[in-house]
C-alpha cells in the first residue's frame, strides 16, 4: 500500500469535526486504534511519524493530484512538540 489514497470526500475526523486528512492507528485510552484524523489530530495522537503499510495513509482529493501535500497550517497543540 501506498502512503496516500485517493478517496472521492474527505470523512469527518474522529476526534473534532474537521475533515480528516489521514487513516491511522493512533493513542487513546492507554492503547491503539485505527481512526481517521484531522492534521492536528494526527500530530497529536499518532503512533509513528510513518506512513504506508501499516502506519497509515494520508487521504487526498482527485483534484489535488497525486503528490503527497502537508500544506494545511497547523494548529499549535500544548503539549506537543510537531
Amino acid at each position: 500500500m501506498s502512503k496516500q489514497v485517493v478517496v472521492s470526500t474527505l470523512p469527518q475526523c474522529n476526534f473534532c469535526e474537521k475533515p480528516a486528512r489521514y487513516d491511522s492507528p493512533v493513542i487513546v485510552f492507554g492503547g491503539t486504534a485505527w481512526a481517521f484524523t484531522c492534521p492536528q489530530h494526527w500530530r497529536a495522537k499518532r503512533v509513528s511519524t510513518q506512513l504506508g503499510t501499516g502506519y497509515g495513509q494520508r487521504l487526498v482529493l482527485p483534484s489535488e493530484g497525486d503528490r503527497i501535500k502537508d500544506t494545511e497550517k497547523l494548529v499549535p497543540v500544548p503539549g506537543v512538540k510537531f
